[in-house]
């Protein structure tokens, strides 16, 4: 395994995915191009926070919290509590119903959730810019098999069309080293299992990464893993302190 750990303002993050028609965003009305952005944004990742979008380059910082006051007013995007001193920005369900966007994109996340959306956020735009996530429907095409009974977090990267890593986030900072290790096994086997997985190995073309909070907790599982038979696959950690407050909430309130 292998750690890194970037700095939260040292990379910009790439622009959103056309997930949203024009036409639907004629539906809400939407002709100014910040807006638009903005709107984008949020169907990519799910949640933004001021802190993704003052990060892009297409707008000054002012236009996009006009837009976003714009939007806030309209009702199209709700403002909700993350942790202390931050929020997120996600739509409301209405939006989400005329942009033609699943239902979950207009439901609140809250406990674990919130903290895999904030990490996959962050992972997305400041961490690995050149992350794009792979839907789920589209799993059967990025590793040759049907995406059910698979979990989440497939990804690929711009310039690297056979390559495809697995993301899984770490939520806890109190809970046992070894039970995180052995999920992180688990993820490895299971995907072993998989023929197109396996030849992608071959090639170097398949990674896995592990989002955790805390170089100490990231260095604790590591060493667990390390002690597994599969302790040569491609496990990149990923430390995002940005994590920490976000958890620490988590687990107070549990």
């Amino acid at each position: 395994m292998k750690s890194e750990q970037s700095q939260f303002a040292d990379h910009v993050p790439a622009g959103a995915e056309p997930m949203v028609q024009d036409s639907n965003f004629c539906k809400l009305g939407l002709d100014g191009k910040p807006e638009r952005l903005l709107v984008s944004l949020i169907a990519t990742h799910g949640i933004i926070t001021k802190a993704t979008w003052e990060a892009t380059t297409d707008f000054s910082t002012e236009e996009l919290s006009n837009a976003m006051w714009t939007l806030t007013r309209r009702k199209l995007v709700v403002a909700r509590p993350l942790c202390a001193g931050t929020t997120y920005f996600m739509l409301s369900k209405f939006a989400a119903s005329k942009l033609e966007l699943p239902p979950t994109w207009g439901k609140a996340v809250e406990g674990d959730g919130k903290v895999r959306a904030f990490a996959r956020l962050l992972f997305f735009t400041q961490y690995y810019p050149d992350a794009v996530r792979v839907p789920k429907d589209d799993v059967v095409t990025a590793i040759g098999q049907c995406s059910g009974g698979l979990p989440q977090g497939f990804f690929r990267r711009h310039g690297a069309p056979d390559w495809v890593g697995f993301l899984r986030i770490d939520g806890h900072m109190t809970g046992v080293p070894m039970r995180s290790a052995r999920s992180l096994r688990d993820d490895v086997l299971r995907m072993l299992a998989i023929d197109t997985v396996k030849s992608k190995l071959k090639h170097a073309n398949f990674g896995w990464f592990w989002i955790t909070a805390r170089q100490s907790r990231a260095d604790a599982v590591t060493t667990m893993f390390k002690t597994f038979d599969v302790r040569s696959a491609p496990v990149t950690v990923v430390v995002m302190p940005e994590l920490v407050a976000l958890i620490s909430t988590k687990e107070r309130a549990a």
